[in-house]
């Protein structure tokens, strides 16, 4: 959550100069501008919250949230609960995975102690084959 109140203050106080920089090249900054404050202003702490389960929108959604000034109790209450919510799901997976994982590597286990018994089988008997193709050429040579 560090790093998401950097982002967020990083937006408040300097989004201006970073959208600002965008904007020089993209003609549409602007009217961005406005459509992240419209977005916030209606649906910023379900944004917040939402944006904890996705992976690559957190920073530009950090900033966003700075940048259109959403109020900071509001805003760290929101992600505190969306990292919450993320965390129990992910403990709860982890618990649940957990317990079947070992049933699974048990199985794996055998699959690849198979995979492996049939690979070395088939080294072995490529090179038996080859020494015998050996030893019939030279016994054809010899006669």
């Amino acid at each position: 959550m560090t790093s998401d109140i950097f982002f967020y203050f990083l937006g408040r106080y300097a989004g201006k100069r970073v959208l600002g920089f965008f904007a020089a090249k993209f003609s549409k900054g602007k009217i961005l501008e406005e459509k992240v404050e419209r977005l916030f202003a209606q649906h910023g702490r379900k944004t917040i919250l939402i944006v904890k389960f996705t992976q690559g929108l957190g920073i530009i959604t950090q900033l966003a949230a700075g940048l259109a000034r959403m109020k900071f109790p509001g805003y760290i209450s929101f992600n505190a609960a969306g990292a919450a919510v993320k965390g129990a799901v992910f403990v709860f997976v982890g618990f649940t995975a957990g317990a079947a994982w070992q049933a699974w590597a048990e199985r794996f286990r055998n699959i690849s102690l198979t995979i492996t018994a049939v690979l070395v089988s088939a080294i072995v008997l490529y090179f038996f084959l080859k020494y015998i193709e050996n030893r019939f050429a030279e016994r054809l040579k010899d006669e």
